[in-house]
């Protein structure tokens, strides 16, 4: 039984994660939008091992296929030597053929493998080609959910949790005790430190540059968004400080 590496993350392990957190939002903040965004992002988790593992696994009937256009394509290539080949091999020989006959056999044989090469070419990167529109796209999901994570703790400002005084007409609804506030945003960083382990599971399983820089990407914006947040729980932290002292 093999060792699994300590340096590669597991699928279900996040997946379980967020589980757990989804759990503890539910039971804090129930009905809450954080609660139904949780939600959506666990759905997400639990088809990310399957979606990521589809990159780095072999596309046998397109390998296949592309098997059978090389031998179809070796085929080719013996017919026009048998049919053009005498011809071509008399003709460098110096022997008693026309230029034309020769000619033809050589325009025929390079054509072929033009066509040959571009075939097999074509092929061989239409895997690459699809694993990669396939996983950026799951990846553009990924960064959805950060972007929908951001838009739940935008309004939630903890300075005006402190000054409440200071509201406006068309000040959102801020109900939430400071404690309550340093819970909820502290569930939004989790949250965005799992959306980047689900991204980092894509780049993991190729060394393909686009999905790489694309995993990278919603990693470096869960980040920022991350950094945001825990700057407001900062803020709070040093008020209750205040507030002991």
């Amino acid at each position: 039984m093999g060792v699994r590496s300590t340096r590669s993350l597991e699928a279900d392990g996040i997946a379980k994660s967020l589980g757990t957190l989804h759990m503890r939002i539910v039971e804090r903040f129930p009905g809450s939008g954080l609660s139904l965004c949780c939600t959506e992002l666990l759905e997400t988790a639990q088809l990310t091992a399957a979606r990521a593992a589809s990159v780095g696994r072999p596309n046998y009937p397109l390998r296949m296929a592309t098997a059978l256009l090389i031998a179809a394509a070796l085929w080719g290539v013996y017919l026009i030597g048998v049919t053009f080949g005498p011809a071509a091999l008399a003709f460098f020989l110096h022997k008693n053929v026309e230029f034309s006959s020769a000619a033809q056999a050589l325009d025929s044989g390079v054509n072929l493998a033009i066509v040959i090469g571009f075939a097999i070419w074509s092929m061989i990167s239409l895997e690459a080609q699809l694993k990669r529109r396939i996983a950026i796209k799951h990846l553009h999901e990924l960064r959805s959910h950060a972007h929908v994570v951001d838009m739940r703790q935008l309004t939630k400002d903890p300075i005006s949790i402190q000054n409440p005084d200071d509201r406006t007409q068309s000040s959102p609804e801020r109900n939430m005790t400071p404690f309550e506030l340093a819970r909820y945003l502290s569930y939004c960083t989790e949250m965005l430190s799992l959306i980047g382990k689900l991204a980092e599971l894509y780049a993991e399983q190729t060394d393909d540059k686009q999905i790489i820089e694309a995993a990278s990407d919603v990693e470096a914006l869960s980040s920022n968004i991350g950094r945001k947040i825990w700057q407001k729980l900062m803020i709070l932290n040093e008020a209750d400080f205040k507030a002991v002292r």
